[in-house]
Order: structure tokens, then sequence, then C-alpha cells
């Protein structure tokens, strides 16, 4: 009756998820929380919590750290020491992450409390986007000696991740002025290599990159697509310091003027169109032909010239208009 009445109050003890793992995107990371616990009467002296993940091309798992320590870790506790990971590969098809608390000498510990505590937070960088990672605790995970050294192992109920596809969700992106440009805020977990960045002034694409430099007033905001094929809009922002001005004619827009050589031309359609730039006598200097598309900020760079009028003729199959431009190198 005695052994019976024992066997009891270990099940009941223990029947509880009393082990996690919680897995998700955060950029073009993926982290791995555990928490664990139990009944307040059992004393953790070290601990092993170990994830299996597959397929082991999917992170970069080599390069998998620390990301955020709980109350258990030095120096938060006088009782254990550091954490640190250990990871290798588990076979062709998969890596192992063990995370590892190991207990001061002499070896005391803290009860358990019945609610859930952070162990720590491993982070490592995804290498192959729109795979699904399935992870999965190893034999050796949760491993749990108590004091006085007992394995508490078979005490233990573990809830594993989900599997998680590796296509991260963007956070609310927010322009912000940094001097004389715009940057996003809300992307300092992203690689770069990994965004496609377009910028817009009113509706008109005119810069691709990590920032844009405004070159004329308007309405901007930044549309930001991932390898994966997330995509998500920046808020919208005013721009309305600058010294830069556009000269409009038929709906085509050139800009800045004055120009030291590089100008921007906005086209009112998708059209073909020749470019012969003319001196104030009519004699033509340089000559450009391409498809302009509407709605989308394109380019030219013009010839270095001395400081004085221009003008810039832009033909199409159905019309020809003249702009004056200003050199100002």
């Amino acid at each position: 009756m005695k052994r019976l009445f024992c066997i009891s109050f270990l099940g009941l003890s223990w029947a509880q998820d009393s082990i996690r793992a919680v897995s998700r995107m955060v950029g073009d990371f993926v982290e791995v929380a555990f928490y664990w616990r139990g009944a307040p009467a059992h004393v953790p002296i070290g601990a092993n919590f170990v994830l299996v993940g597959r397929p082991a091309a999917a992170l970069a798992w080599r390069e998998a750290n620390l990301y955020t320590t709980g109350q258990w870790s030095a120096p938060h506790s006088t009782v254990y020491r550091p954490l640190y990971l250990t990871a290798r590969e588990e076979s062709s098809h998969a890596f192992r992450i063990s995370m590892n608390l190991l207990t001061q000498n002499p070896p005391t510990g803290i009860p358990l409390s019945d609610t859930w505590s952070l162990i720590g937070t491993w982070r490592a960088p995804v290498m192959r986007f729109n795979d699904t990672l399935h992870l999965a605790w190893s034999m050796e995970t949760g491993e749990i000696v108590l004091a006085p050294f007992v394995r508490a192992k078979s005490y233990f109920t573990y809830v594993a991740p989900l599997p998680l596809r590796l296509c991260p969700d963007f956070p609310r992106l927010h322009l912000i002025r940094q001097d004389e440009q715009l940057g996003i805020v809300g992307l300092e977990h992203f690689r770069s290599e990994n965004l496609s960045i377009r910028w817009y002034r009113d509706g008109v694409l005119v810069h691709e990159g990590i920032s844009c430099i405004p070159l004329i007033a308007g309405s901007y905001h930044a549309e930001v697509q991932h390898v994966c094929g997330s995509v998500t809009r920046t808020d919208t922002i005013t721009w309305s310091s600058t010294s830069v001005s556009a000269t409009v004619q038929g709906g085509w827009r050139i800009y800045p003027n004055p120009t030291n050589g590089l100008v921007w031309i906005e086209s009112p359609k998708t059209c073909w169109a020749e470019i012969q730039l003319r001196d104030g006598v009519g004699r033509t200097i340089y000559m450009h032909s391409e498809t302009f598309k509407s709605s989308q900020a394109q380019s030219i760079n013009l010839p270095s010239l001395p400081t004085g009028l221009y003008y810039l003729n832009i033909r199409t199959e159905q019309e020809t208009i003249s702009l004056p431009i200003s050199y100002a190198p």
C-alpha cells in the first residue's frame, strides 16, 4: 500500500506539461524558447534541453546562439552556471541543438514552481526559405537531475513545438526621416539581401533600396517584399522641405531642374520615346531612346555641360514636347 501511494504521488505531481519549447520566426531567424515548471518540492540541479530539427539545410544551425536567458542562468542566479549551447549534425538531414544548464558547486537548486519559467532562447539564421522546419524532442531532452541526484527524465511531459514554415511575417513598418533621406523602422531582424524595397512618391516608383533620398516634395511610402513572398507596405510620410523643383508639361515630369547631368523622367503612360538635349541655338547635343513606363521614374545621365539653359525634347509616336532645363554643375 505504501509503495502504491508513492507511485500515485509522482504521477499526480508531474501529470502536467512540464517542459515546453516554443518556436517562431523573427525576421530572418528562427527562435526557440525553453520553459519549465513543476511541483515546488522538486529541486533541479541541472538540465539538458535538446531539440532535433529537419531539414538540416533550412537553418545555419552552426551559428545558433543564446539570444535571451531567464532567471536560472548566471549572473541572474548564484545557483547555476551560465547557459550554453552545443550543436552537432544528427544525420545528413537533421541537426541537434542542446541548451545546457549546470549547477554551481556544491549542487543546490531552486525549487520549481507551478508557473512557467523561461530558461533561455536560442536563435539561428534561416538559410532556405519556404521550407517547413520540423522540430522534435530527442531522447536526451528534459533530463533533469533533482537533489539528491535523482534523474527525473520520466517525470516530465514534453510539449514539442509545431512545424514552422520558414517565411517571416513583417511587423508594422514605419518611415523615419534621417537627415535628408528616408529610412524604415522595423527591419532590424531582416537581412537586406533577402529584401526588395521599392519607394513611391504619390504612387510613382522613384527608387529601390534600403533608404530613399526624396528629390521633390510629395507623399512617400515603401513596399517591402521578402524573398519568400511576404509583402507589406509602410506608412506614408509627407516630404515638403526640398529646394529641388520639377518641370511638368503634357503629363511628363523632369527633375531636378536645375541639374548637374542626372535627371529623372516620368511619363504619363507606357510608351517608347526619343530624348534629345539641345542647346540655346537648337543644336542637338545628346540623344537617347527607350521605353518609359507609366507611374515609374527613370533616370538618364546627360553629358556634362557648361552652366546655362538647354531644352529637353521628348518625341513619341503621338507627340513632341520641349521642356527647358537649366544646368548648374
